[in-house]
């Protein structure tokens, strides 16, 4: 996958993990403090926090899983990254022709929309690579965002930088 898309996939994906009314207080003290961009993938914050979120929220995530058309995908191709939605879906991503119907369509589904996000954060293509290439998806997010903090990106990659955690503030 290429480095200057993995920006886009990490805020386009996190964007869809919203999370049930069971997590909203479990959410709010261990996940309303962090950066933007951890904010937005709520699923993957929560998840971290696992062992100590209230019995609900537990039961809310474990039925998300349950419910995820990739759940069976994931446990045969992807093992170990169940538990990260990022990483399991950069995983399925490697694995499309081998998928069951629902997941493939469902990646699929993703990939066309990142090849769209792939267009607009062209313009950070030359940062990613500078400053963050080599770096898991993750942790290329957190790079970005503080060489975004220390202005160290060029002029175009932090207006799209800007926009992208101001639009992900305003759905939270």
């Amino acid at each position: 996958m290429n480095l200057f898309i993995i920006l886009a996939i990490t805020i386009a994906f996190s964007a869809s993990a919203e999370i049930g009314k069971e997590c909203q207080n479990d959410f709010n003290i261990y996940c309303s403090n962090k950066p933007a961009p951890i904010r937005a993938n709520r699923f993957d914050c929560l998840n971290n926090h696992f062992n100590t979120l209230k019995p609900e929220c537990k039961k809310w995530i474990l039925t998300e899983l349950e419910d995820d058309p990739c759940n069976d995908d994931i446990q045969k191709f992807c093992l170990g990254e169940h538990q990260n939605k990022n990483k399991a879906f950069e995983c399925l991503t490697y694995q499309v022709k081998n998928l069951t119907k629902d997941c493939k369509a469902l990646v699929e589904t993703k990939l066309h929309k990142y090849d769209k996000l792939k267009q607009k954060f062209a313009p950070c293509k030359e940062d990613i690579n500078k400053y963050c290439a080599g770096k898991l998806m993750h942790e290329q997010n957190k790079c970005m965002l503080e060489k975004y903090k220390n202005n160290k990106l060029s002029p175009q990659c932090r207006e799209i930088i800007l926009n992208s955690i101001e639009s992900k503030n305003a759905v939270q």
